[in-house]
């Protein structure tokens, strides 16, 4: 991710999948993707990230109830 079109353009990917809200840091090469249908897997949001041309390094599920 390199400057604030990656950024709209990963959450333009994200959204149609499920995604409520995306939280995206240029400065840490980080981003987090916040979604509410459990049938929704990390894996479609990895997935469609890579389609994308990003590379997806590390992951963590937070379940938050």
């Amino acid at each position: 991710m390199h400057c604030g079109s990656c950024i709209n353009h990963i959450t333009n990917v994200l959204k149609p999948l499920g995604a409520k809200h995306t939280d995206i840091n240029l400065a840490r090469r980080s981003g987090r993707i916040h979604f509410e249908d459990e049938a929704i897997l990390a894996d479609v949001f990895i997935e469609a990230i890579e389609d994308a041309g990003y590379e997806v390094t590390k992951l963590s599920v937070i379940d938050a109830e």
